[in-house]
């Protein structure tokens, strides 16, 4: 019984993305609607629509949606929305963890970005789980130049300029580590300074 009510409470909550969807791309159901409908269920924290999303097929993990100008991966938009549960049930459907948005941020770059340690550990264990190479992603930069632990330090700081090649660095990470979860997760997984 309570799984027919959480099955009905998902295909309600899939209805609403449906309708969003069109009144959005101003169009009846397509296939472009489709790639839509995972990328609005994640926006609106919408668990159990992505799940039925997800569990029956309608949509693939590692689709690309144009979100405010930004060709973004389903997984880069739940890192960047601090949606843990969300990226490890995106992660579980195999989801690649390499992914990049169009400023070639991956989801780790976001999670750093937004102090989610939980996004980055999880991002972690996916990469181990599939031989992927989660060291690369460490020291991968985004478009700006900015590795992951550099955004999780200015996010920590909240400065404007920070230069890797700084000799100041070691001084910044000691202040920040005891103030930023993202910082102290990085480092602990092997993140270079």
């Amino acid at each position: 019984m309570l799984m027919k009510k959480i099955l009905h409470q998902s295909q309600q909550q899939l209805q609403v993305v449906k309708q969003q969807a069109l009144h959005q791309s101003g169009s009846s159901t397509s296939s472009k609607d489709s790639n839509h409908l995972l990328h609005l269920a994640i926006k609106n924290n919408l668990f159990r629509s992505v799940d039925y999303l997800l569990r029956t097929g309608t949509v693939s993990p590692n689709q690309l949606a144009l979100i405010q100008s930004i060709k973004q991966p389903a997984l880069c938009l739940a890192a960047r929305l601090n949606f843990c549960l969300i990226v490890k049930m995106l992660l579980s459907h195999k989801a690649q963890t390499n992914v990049m948005d169009s400023t070639r941020k991956t989801p780790l770059h976001l999670a750093a970005k937004n102090d989610c340690s939980e996004c980055i550990k999880n991002l972690h264990k996916s990469a181990l789980n599939s031989e992927a190479n989660f060291n690369s992603n460490l020291c991968q930069k985004d478009a700006d130049g900015q590795t992951p632990l550099i955004l999780a330090i200015r996010r920590c700081k909240k400065v404007t300029s920070t230069n890797q090649t700084d000799s100041n660095t070691s001084s910044v990470l000691q202040e920040t580590v005891s103030k930023g979860n993202a910082v102290e997760t990085l480092l602990h997984l092997g993140s270079d300074p």
